[in-house]
């Protein structure tokens, strides 16, 4: 890259051949870094690490959030995949349940289409969480025969009448 390339380059990118003279990025000017370089940096962070990265705000929070997703399947860990779609749901990020469980996601997490919903029940997820989830795995299809019905009976025996409207839509 000729010098003056690296002069155009705003100044958080530009560094020098020695590396004792960099500079370390100012968190405040993460936000503002292209997604790319963020992560790029991610690459070098661990999962938790990057999980605090994205408390810190919402921008950081919505562009991280596929690494982490990703991070924890790749970390195979049941209860941690299972979270993983629970907080996508939570989201409502369609997409990225479809692709989790096109990867595999319900192998890992041990569970298949029944549990994960009666656990979703379980755990008191609102009905629109536990809606998306459902409807990302009948379009999936990997949905049961009988495992909606199970979850409207899970659903209405601990008086959960929204979760019930919701799964009753996927019985029709």
């Amino acid at each position: 890259m000729c010098t003056r390339q690296i002069r155009e380059l705003p100044s958080y990118i530009q560094t020098t051949n020695n590396p004792v003279s960099k500079s370390p990025i100012p968190l405040a000017s993460l936000p503002t870094l292209p997604a790319e370089i963020l992560l790029e940096i991610t690459n070098h962070l661990t999962t938790k690490d990057i999980a605090f990265l994205r408390e810190t705000n919402r921008h950081l929070s919505n562009v991280l959030a596929n690494r982490v997703f990703y991070s924890v399947i790749k970390s195979g860990h049941p209860t941690s995949c299972q979270e993983a779609l629970f907080e996508a749901a939570f989201r409502d990020d369609k997409e990225l349940i479809k692709k989790l469980i096109r990867r595999g996601i319900l192998k890992i997490a041990g569970r298949t289409y029944s549990p994960l919903i009666e656990q979703a029940i379980y755990e008191f997820h609102d009905a629109e969480t536990i809606g998306t989830l459902v409807g990302c795995l009948v379009e999936e299809g990997v949905t049961k025969d009988g495992a909606i019905e199970k979850a409207v009976g899970l659903a209405q025996g601990m008086e959960r009448e929204g979760v019930v409207e919701v799964l009753v839509r996927y019985l029709e």
